[in-house]
């Protein structure tokens, strides 16, 4: 399915508490975040830490323009995690799960990624 880098929480899929989804992206996709940025993959720009609180993953492992997951429990808890080319999330509770580039804003990002079927 492809995923569109300049818009966030994509492809919305509701999970039961227990499920897992295995998530496998493309890594021979490329785009970038910011007009005359560097071309990524999946896996984001490595030598950029998300570390501001801006940035949808800004914990350990989570770097700027990779694919991220967020998932929103029915009681309204959300975690977003860091998913680069493959991740497997199990589902703590009832819940959405999304997808999306990590970055501040996505007007500017050009290209679409692949994510394919495993």
């Amino acid at each position: 399915d492809d995923l569109d880098s300049g818009k966030s929480g994509q492809r919305p899929i509701g999970l039961c508490k227990g499920d897992k989804a295995r998530i496998i992206a493309s890594s021979k996709d490329k785009y970038r975040i910011t007009d005359g940025g560097a071309w990524m993959t999946v896996e984001g720009d490595v030598a950029q830490k998300a570390v501001a609180a801006e940035f949808p993953c800004n914990i350990e492992g989570c770097f700027v323009g990779m694919l991220v997951g967020k998932f929103v429990t029915d009681s309204g808890v959300e975690t977003v995690f860091p998913i680069g080319t493959e991740y497997t999330f199990v589902a703590p509770e009832h819940g959405v799960i999304s997808f999306s580039i990590n970055d501040t804003v996505w007007y500017d990002n050009k290209w679409s990624l692949t994510i394919e079927p495993g």
